[in-house]
């Protein structure tokens, strides 16, 4: 049995870091611009920040603004190299280590279900569940740059657990764009999210911003490997993603996996309305809207809305961590609080 998590920013900001794209603008436009290509860039985007709120595809936009291919190399490594920069100081606010109620949301995630849905879950995993192996595989793909998920898994040896008479191991942690203190990959999906034509036909270009191009420039198997845990997945569970289109290619290979016909989705969403526990009519509205979202947003057939194999939690608890607060101290040294 192979449980499989894609996890976007929606995770970290649970956690309580500031790593929205709008949180980041204001480090950015205090930077130093290395030039005017980047100045007129930084400049756009003080200006239409609300167009700005997803940063790769408006950056995707903004090529048709760009004069050379040397010009947006400039933009792009000035946009990223800070963007890491921004996220390495505010992951370092906080503290995170290895977390039981982390592990146990990741191994038994029917927990923040409704008991209908719970019901279709149990039935679900127990055709797939392997009574002789009696083994539950753990895969994660992360979107997001930082190590926020590796601190709360703890170490390797450690990322395991016996329920009942399964045991629940963390098998694999890919993070599909890169990662701090490496290579951070920011861009859109395909060259048609690029606003430049002259660009579309640059394969500089398309290997610095179209993802999967950049990846395979980068001679990095992250895309194969996504791949490979999609398809192996019986139960594939999203939390904190927008389901954007600069991934378009990662959300066609779940539908993909969906269409298969024997694996289930389950779609985490968060919203700011707070609905008392006694207006349950009120939840299921606001959750059938979720799942509206999500069958728009993945372009999901019709036939595989209807099979009780797409379930939806609306505003859980899942995944909700506490880390420890950095303070200073006298003698300049970080300690817990």
């Amino acid at each position: 049995m192979n449980i499989l998590y894609i996890i976007g920013n929606g995770f970290d900001v649970a956690q309580g870091l500031n790593t929205r794209y709008k949180d980041f603008y204001p480090y950015y436009l205090k930077c130093d611009s290395p030039n005017e290509a980047v100045k007129t860039m930084k400049k756009e985007i003080d200006e239409k920040i609300d167009d700005w709120s997803d940063m790769e595809l408006a950056l995707g936009k903004f090529t048709k603004n760009v004069n050379s291919s040397e010009e947006l190399t400039d933009m792009y490594f000035d946009l990223s190299e800070k963007l890491a920069e921004y996220l390495q100081k505010e992951s370092q606010r906080k503290v995170f280590n290895q977390n039981l109620k982390f592990l146990q949301d990741l191994f038994e995630p029917d927990r923040y279900l409704e008991p209908l849905d719970q019901r279709y879950y149990k039935a679900h995993y127990n055709a797939h569940y392997d009574r002789d192996q009696r083994i539950t595989h753990i895969d994660i793909i992360t979107l997001n740059y930082t190590s926020t998920i590796e601190w709360l898994l703890g170490p390797v040896n450690k990322r395991n657990m016996t329920i009942g008479n399964t045991f629940y191991n963390v098998s694999n942690v890919c993070h599909r764009h890169g990662m701090l203190g490496d290579t951070i990959l920011i861009g859109v999906n395909d060259e048609q999210q690029i606003s430049n034509e002259s660009f579309k036909q640059d394969r500089s270009v398309k290997d610095l911003l179209v993802k999967p191009m950049a990846i395979d420039a980068m001679r990095s198997d992250n895309d194969l490997t996504c791949k490979e845990l999609i398809h192996n997945a019986s139960i594939i569970v999203l939390f904190g993603v927008s389901i954007g289109e600069t991934d378009a290619n990662l959300w066609k290979d779940v539908v993909n996996r969906l269409k298969g016909g024997d694996a289930m989705l389950l779609y985490f969403h968060h919203s700011d309305d707070i609905i008392p526990a006694n207006r349950k009519q009120l939840l299921g509205v606001k959750e059938a809207r979720a799942r509206d979202y999500l069958y728009s947003h993945l372009g999901l057939p019709e036939n595989l809305q209807l099979n009780n194999k797409v379930l939806v939690g609306y505003n859980k608890d899942i995944f909700k961590i506490k880390g420890d607060k950095k303070v200073t101290s006298q003698s300049g040294k970080f300690e817990n609080t």
